[in-house]
Formats: structure tokens, C-alpha cells, sequence
């Protein structure tokens, strides 16, 4: 224990001495060693209030390969890895931007080596306003029975902001889609108009629409030109004309059901072996269809078969 009591006692001042003298050596060492460091580089258009720039791909970063020491790279600070294009007095019109290093604001802490993309293609164009009409998108259909009566858009224009040459042939704006897949019943939805254009935005930035979307029954009218005839009670007879032609109004599913399942026109009964009818009936319509139209039969002959 003594032992270790002079040896952390005795000579301390030098001991503390060596001691920084190392610390120091190695740190130069540290801070003198460049290694190679890669940095991505955000780049940002500085257009002004009548100017919007547009690339052909976008180019949101650049990728920088640097080198220097750990401490240095330490010392960087986010606005370093910006890089900043100014266009304000720039014409309308396609330009090439060159990287230069000195763009860099890294380059004051460490010596850039290579910058991908070296070159920026942009256009630049003047920023104008546009009033444009909505046209809303509508997804599925309803359920079957049902069909789309109307569809109403409020308001049915927006504003947009953009390139002047984007916005001259801009004529209508698509929204979120309205889903009506199933529906019975009429549906409204509050949904954001699209630009499909990354520098085209809407004004203000939260507009939305209302869309409306009116559902009703889907009623329909089929034409069944032979529509049997028979004697009511199941009588065998013989029957001239044998059938008639008539047109059906009602919903499409029961208008399905009927051209499926046939239709029967039924005659009185009557105690005479051969009579004459002007009237004949539909025992087997469903309640929700009507006969729009018959064939005007005059007279119809029913001769009954003997037994």
C-alpha cells in the first residue's frame, strides 16, 4: 500500500506533466491523419416571388466526397451541407448550373474531392397564378340494383399556382378518389383536388371540394316479344294467338329474374269449350315491375280440349 501511495504522491506535477504532453501528441496525431468523408449536399433554388424553377428529374441532394480530419468534419454545421442556387436574375428559360467547390459551404472545413452531380439542368419560368375546374374521381360502383343518378362538385374551380408553360395547358384538376363501391344510398365526400405536377400546387394549400354523389335505383324497361298464353287453372286448350308481346318497367335485378325465369300471360277461365277473350292478366309479375305496353289483341280464341 505504500508502494502505491508514493507512486501516485511523489512527483505528481511531472507525473500530470508526461500525462498532457501525451494527450497532446496524440491528438495532433488525430487532428493531422485526413481520412476521406462523404456527405450528402441539399441543394436549394433561392427563384424569388415571380419565378419557380423546374428540373427534369428531381434533385434534392448531391452527393460530396471530402477529406480531412475528424475534427474538422466535427465543426460542420447542417447549413454546411446546403448548397444554395441563386435564379433570381436569371432569364426564363432551360439553364446548366456547374458545382463549383466554393459552392460548397463544407469546403471551408474540409477539401471537397468529387461532387456527383457536377452539373444541374433547370428551367426556369415565371410563376403564375390560374383558375382551373375540378373534375372529381369516382371508384366503384354500387350495388347491383343501384346506379350513379348525378354527380355535383362544389366549388367546381380552384386555383393553382405554377410554371407558365405547365399552367397553359392546364385545364382540369382530378381529386382523391370517391369510393361507391356497394352503396345504396347517395354518398358526400370532402376531398382534396390533385395536381399530378410536383411544382403546381393549389391556393390555398388546404382547399378541398365536396362531392356528391346521388344514388338511385337502377330502372330499366326489356321488351319480351312472345310472352306465353295460357288458360287460367291449368286447362288443356288450344289457344290462337298463342302468345302476345309486351314490355316490362321495373329494377334491373328483377328484370333479369323475369327474362330467366320467363313470363306467363293468363286468360279467364270460362265454362264454354270455345269462347272469346279481349282481357288477359299476370299472375307471376313481381310486385316491383309493371307492364309499360301490350300488344292491342283485339279478340283471343280458346278452344278447349276434350278429355
Amino acid at each position: 500500500m505504500k508502494t502505491l501511495r508514493v507512486f501516485f504522491t511523489e512527483n505528481l506535477r511531472e507525473k500530470l506533466i508526461a500525462l498532457m504532453l501525451t494527450v497532446a501528441v496524440w491528438i495532433g496525431v488525430v487532428a493531422s491523419r485526413e481520412e476521406t468523408i462523404s456527405f450528402p449536399v441539399k441543394v436549394r433554388f433561392e427563384a424569388g416571388p415571380d419565378r419557380i424553377v423546374t428540373t427534369p428529374r428531381p434533385i434534392e441532394e448531391i452527393y460530396v466526397q471530402a477529406k480531412g480530419s475528424v475534427f474538422a468534419a466535427a465543426q460542420a454545421r447542417a447549413e454546411d451541407q446546403e448548397m444554395l442556387v441563386d435564379v433570381r436574375h436569371r432569364d426564363p428559360g432551360r439553364a446548366v448550373y456547374f458545382v463549383d467547390e466554393r459552392d460548397i459551404p463544407l469546403a471551408r472545413h474540409l477539401k471537397i474531392e468529387q461532387v456527383v452531380p457536377r452539373e444541374i439542368v433547370f428551367t426556369v419560368s415565371r410563376k403564375i397564378s390560374k383558375t382551373v375546374h375540378v373534375d372529381p374521381v369516382i371508384n366503384g360502383q354500387p350495388q347491383k340494383g343501384y346506379r350513379m343518378a348525378k354527380v355535383a362538385i362544389e366549388p367546381t374551380t380552384v386555383s393553382v399556382v405554377g410554371p407558365e408553360e405547365v399552367l397553359a395547358s392546364l385545364e382540369t384538376l382530378s381529386t382523391e378518389a370517391v369510393d361507391v363501391s356497394g352503396t345504396t344510398e347517395n354518398i358526400v365526400r370532402t376531398v382534396r383536388p390533385l395536381t399530378g405536377h410536383p411544382q403546381v400546387r393549389v391556393v390555398p394549400e388546404d382547399s378541398a371540394v365536396n362531392v356528391t354523389v346521388s344514388v338511385v335505383r337502377d330502372i330499366r324497361e326489356i321488351y319480351l316479344a312472345k310472352v306465353p298464353l295460357f288458360v287460367d287453372g291449368g286447362v288443356a286448350t288450344e289457344i290462337t294467338p298463342p302468345s302476345i308481346a309486351v314490355r316490362v318497367r321495373g329494377p334491373i335485378e328483377v328484370l333479369e329474374k323475369i327474362t330467366g325465369n320467363g313470363l306467363t300471360a293468363f286468360v279467364e277461365n270460362l265454362p264454354a269449350r270455345l269462347y272469346v277473350v279481349t282481357r288477359y292478366y299476370f299472375k307471376d309479375l313481381p310486385p316491383e315491375a309493371e307492364i309499360t305496353e301490350m300488344e292491342p289483341v283485339k279478340q283471343i280464341t280458346i278452344r278447349k280440349k276434350s278429355p
